[in-house]
């Protein structure tokens, strides 16, 4: 993660892939969607990379 990229949310992933919340919390558990976890326990937040999340649609990509 670099000092630039700014830290996004569940939400705003959401909406930017169009997908529940709860899916990205899922791909997140899952490692599909790297990502920091904010906080502690049960209570803690993940956290998304602008960048993260460029790389996993590139890596998705289907044919043209």
């Amino acid at each position: 993660m670099t000092g630039g990229d700014p830290l996004l949310t569940v939400r705003e992933v959401a909406d930017r892939l169009r997908l529940n919340p709860e899916t990205v919390r899922v791909m997140a558990r899952r490692g599909e969607l790297a990502s920091v976890r904010v906080g502690r326990g049960r209570t803690a937040a993940y956290r998304f990379t602008a960048s993260s999340i460029d790389a996993y649609l590139a890596g998705h990509k289907t044919a043209a």
